[in-house]
């Protein structure tokens, strides 16, 4: 039962990525790029 519900936790937690999946994407390059323009300065 445990193992169970530990399963559907994770499926739930990797739909919810998926579903921000771009967004994140999104977010992580203007965050690198911000990250590596300021190293770079």
């Amino acid at each position: 039962m445990n193992v169970n519900k530990q399963v559907l936790l994770i499926t739930d937690l990797d739909n919810t990525l998926v579903g921000n999946n771009l967004a994140t994407k999104k977010l992580n390059q203007y965050l690198c790029t911000y990250r590596l323009d300021y190293i770079l300065v």
